[in-house]
């Protein structure tokens, strides 16, 4: 999409398998990225998005959610995205952002 977004899938071998997608767009007025989340863990629902931006090698995204009914801020962190070996974590907030619960770490490498 020339720079402008991306598409990726996502599956994990766990107690329930999971299967996931994650579209992400960037709107160049605002320099400002969207990501979606979609899987088998909620069928037919695409979650709410996040929204934030890339700034030396870090991103950070916020957005709401619904979780079980409860309103919840959902916070995504991209850390060393440059170095080839990228660190995501996602935090839940129930308190409106007061406090953070960091719930899903995933490190990732290349493979060539």
């Amino acid at each position: 999409m020339g720079g402008l977004g991306s598409i990726d899938t996502f599956s994990a071998a766990a107690v329930q398998p999971l299967e996931a997608i994650t579209l992400r767009l960037f709107d160049p007025a605002t320099r400002l990225w969207r990501i979606w989340w979609a899987s088998t863990s909620r069928p037919g629902h695409m979650d709410f998005p996040v929204e934030g931006r890339f700034r030396d090698g870090y991103g950070r995204f916020f957005g709401e959610d619904m979780l079980g009914g409860q309103p919840v801020k959902v916070r995504l962190i991209w850390k060393d995205i440059s170095n080839g070996s990228p660190r995501f974590e996602q935090a839940f907030s129930y308190d409106g952002g007061q406090h953070w619960q960091t719930n899903w770490i995933m490190s990732l490498s290349r493979q060539e």
